[in-house]
């Protein structure tokens, strides 16, 4: 996770998606009612910040990054509290917006081995 690429923050905007009378967004009006919203914004001047009521709908956050070009990034923030509501925000504050990439991909070379390719019977000694 980068807070930043090159001097320039990646997280451009972030929607706030919730519903002013479920009980899915509960968690989300207490995050708004705390002031948690009105401080992440005021300690995050370069993310454009908006909140929008939609009844009838589970919450959720959006996020929108500066390389990226397709949908925003969705986090569903169904029946969480205020606190994993603000872990949450921050966790998609501190991403970089990249796709994650696989560990454990496999490496191919154009090239053969000098030293020969390891087998079980690679270090056994004469018998």
């Amino acid at each position: 996770t980068n807070l930043m690429e090159r001097g320039v923050w990646q997280l451009k905007h972030v929607v706030l998606r919730f519903c002013s009378v479920s009980g899915s967004s509960k968690g989300v009006r207490e995050f708004i009612d705390k002031g948690l919203w009105q401080e992440f914004i005021s300690k995050n001047p370069q993310i454009e910040c908006f909140l929008q009521i939609q009844k009838g709908h589970h919450p959720s956050l959006d996020g929108k990054y500066a390389r990226q070009t397709k949908e925003p990034y969705t986090i569903p923030l169904r029946n969480k509290n205020s606190e994993e509501v603000d872990m949450l925000l921050a966790y998609l504050r501190n991403r970089s917006g990249k796709k994650n990439r696989s560990v454990h991909e496999k490496l191919n070379s154009k090239r053969t081995t000098v030293q020969g390719y390891w087998n079980a019977f690679t270090n056994i000694g004469p018998l």
